[in-house]
């Protein structure tokens, strides 16, 4: 229901705006080394891009949020520009 939604709302919207968003160089860090979600373990999965990309999509397809827009573009911006081999594969961490 709608309290649902209004908690996936608010830990997407923490999420995005705290320490495992790289707010520098996009994308999300692996998990947080801390209790607060403040200081972030410096790897980078593509599984976790994947997975955030469509749970920040699916939000923004309900709702129309722009910030889960703006961070759907983030995401994607930095596994075109970071994860993705000249190949055209992708890489599974940095």
């Amino acid at each position: 229901g709608q309290h649902a939604l209004e908690m996936v709302l608010l830990t997407l919207r923490k999420m995005a705006a705290g320490g495992l968003h790289d707010h520098i160089g996009g994308g999300f860090h692996r998990y947080s080394v801390d209790a607060h979600w403040h200081v972030p373990h410096f790897e980078k999965m593509l599984y976790d891009q994947a997975q955030l990309a469509s749970a920040f999509f699916d939000a923004f397809q309900i709702t129309g949020d722009a910030e889960c827009a703006a961070t759907v573009r983030d995401i994607l911006d930095y596994v075109r520009r970071d994860m993705t081999s000249p190949e055209g594969g992708f890489y599974s961490a940095e």
